[in-house]
């Protein structure tokens, strides 16, 4: 039996389906990764003492007085 054989025995049955399936699965699997880390972090921000948003502290804005 060649290499060719042995290849198309082992790997004959792969489509580009079968990739285009496997590359979206990893995509999916990479975007709620990078969405739980994300929710991780500021999940421990909001737990953290005496934390507040930095708004609340008027980093951001001044009060319009009329």
């Amino acid at each position: 039996m060649t290499g060719l054989e042995e290849f198309e025995k082992i790997f004959g049955n792969i489509t580009v389906l079968n990739v285009l399936e496997l590359a979206l699965a990893v995509a999916f699997v990479i975007f709620l990764y990078k969405k739980g880390k994300t929710y991780k972090v500021l999940r421990e921000l909001t737990v953290t003492p005496g934390w507040e948003p930095p708004a609340l502290l008027n980093d951001f804005y001044e009060e319009v007085v009329e």
